[in-house]
């Protein structure tokens, strides 16, 4: 906790003096904006990652309870996603599911290199498992890797299966399956 509060506060010094030459150069060059939007995108960036980090050093035993995932995308992914919801509720620790949800609209909304909408599809199998499916393109799985062991030991604890298909930039998805 005091090493996330030492990171973050550099962070946070470098985001204000983005904002504010963002401010005080209103007229200047496009490629100056383009460098110091570059500069905000990289301290989220920076930001999400010591999130991820340090979620995964307190990572906690699951607490199952009844938790409705549309409503958590619903939370994190609009306005920036088309969401298509119609998932039953289901049994998960909520902590968890809330940083499933929170990492996953993390990874496609902040990682991508390009402006573009993701999609969030969730429903019932016929088997009777709900399903999780966000699509997007342009994610930097380098940036991303300890988001996905996150989601990787989040699944493992609460018994999901969980497919990453990150190979072709321009269709990227990954895939829950709840029991």
């Amino acid at each position: 906790s005091n090493l996330a509060h030492e990171l973050r506060q550099p962070l946070s010094t470098i985001e204000s003096i983005a904002y504010y030459l963002e401010l005080a150069l209103s007229e200047a060059n496009p490629k100056v904006r383009a460098q110091l939007e570059r500069l905000r995108d990289s301290v989220a960036q920076s930001d999400n990652m010591l999130r991820d980090a340090l979620a995964l050093a307190q990572f906690a035993p699951p607490r199952p309870v009844t938790v409705d995932l549309d409503e958590l995308f619903t939370e994190f992914a609009a306005p920036h996603f088309d969401l298509h919801l119609a998932a039953a509720p289901v049994t998960l620790d909520f902590l968890h599911a809330r940083k499933m949800v929170e990492t996953i609209c993390s990874l496609f909304a902040h990682y991508g290199r390009v402006p573009h909408r993701a999609q969030v599809l969730t429903g019932l199998e016929p088997s009777g498992h709900v399903y999780v499916r966000v699509s997007g393109s342009g994610l930097h799985v380098a940036a991303s890797s300890l988001a996905l062991q996150l989601l990787e030991q989040i699944a493992a604890a609460n018994a999901l299966s969980l497919q990453v298909n990150l190979r072709n930039p321009e269709s990227q998805e990954i895939s829950l399956e709840i029991p």
